[in-house]
């Protein structure tokens, strides 16, 4: 296979030792040769530089760039500084902790190899989350593993089904990011979700090939994406807020069953610690709030039912 098209790969990485060897082998075992990697660091102890510069040797593909400890900590940062450096037609990104199939790259590249017009879809492939790379490769028989000829109709479909691709199984055209826009640096929370769906909106189709996959880690303790504080719900909510505008001014729509069912997850998870957040966003959750209220008493009777039931079992 001709390597044609150059990918860059931003990896953004802070204090991750016991994984990176892992994540940086399975893209040195590439296929594909023809890529750079942009690891950007936030400024991690010691062991970890140590591992990174042992897992690139003499390959000169890889790029490591220690962050300015005066610009503000956080992934999203790192993944621009990544996006201003690279000289690739298409863009990896890649957790410090996850995994690429060998034939990620090629497999992605063949899909557009006899395409008119090379940068105007994301290519998508096979996941599945994992907690040892020994496991099983069994697949979930996921309904979103196909391709969708725009992205309206991926929209449709997980508003129906529930899901959303982890990053790293997207293969995105540079000049697809660049009209859309780098990431948020003013957003902690579900700023991944965020990007990716302003990409997702100025792409004309997604193209999946289910000849590779990639592995998302599975972690047991609590990350930044934990929704913990005040500070982060109202993060949240505001990722959500950026979405549907933008949404609405893709698509012209006043409400969407994607949309609409994102912020029922939302508004359950913090009604639960501050449902005066909740009814300070009232007009945003005023649908959520509507059906909560409105189920609220065939709810009440069936926890009360379930305690009677265990009571006198």
């Amino acid at each position: 296979m001709k390597n044609n098209y150059k990918i860059s790969v931003i990896i953004p990485t802070y204090n991750r030792r016991e994984y990176i060897e892992e994540t940086l082998n399975s893209l040195k075992n590439q296929t594909y040769r023809n890529w750079e990697c942009i690891v950007v660091d936030d400024n991690s102890n010691e062991k970890t530089l140590k591992i990174i510069k042992k897992c690139f040797g003499i390959d000169n593909r890889f790029k490591l760039i220690i962050k300015s400890k005066k610009l503000k900590k956080g992934p999203n940062i790192s993944k621009n500084i990544g996006l201003e450096k690279a000289k690739g037609d298409f863009i990896q990104f890649l957790d410090s902790d996850d995994i690429l199939a060998p034939n990620k790259f090629e497999e992605q590249i063949k899909i557009i190899e006899n395409k008119e017009d090379k940068f105007d879809s994301v290519l998508t492939c096979k996941w599945k989350k994992f907690k040892s790379s020994k496991e099983k490769k069994e697949f979930p028989n996921s309904g979103d593993f196909k391709s969708f000829k725009n992205p309206l109709k991926y929209f449709k479909y997980i508003g129906n089904h529930g899901g959303f691709y982890p990053p790293h199984v997207f293969l995105t055209p540079k000049k697809l990011i660049e009209k859309s826009g780098y990431f948020n640096k003013n957003i902690i929370m579900n700023d991944d979700g965020e990007f990716f769906s302003r990409v997702l909106f100025h792409c004309n189709s997604l193209l999946f090939t289910d000849k590779t996959y990639v592995l998302y880690r599975e972690h047991s303790q609590e990350n930044v994406s934990s929704l913990n504080s005040f500070s982060k719900a109202i993060d949240l909510i505001y990722s959500w807020k950026i979405i549907e505008a933008n949404y609405n001014a893709k698509f012209g729509k006043n409400s969407s069953n994607y949309i609409e069912k994102k912020k029922e997850a939302v508004f359950n998870s913090i009604r639960r610690f501050n449902l005066k957040l909740i009814f300070k966003e009232f007009f945003f959750f005023r649908k959520q709030i509507y059906l909560f209220i409105l189920n609220y008493p065939s709810r009440f009777y069936r926890k009360l039912k379930l305690k009677l039931k265990l009571k006198f079992q």
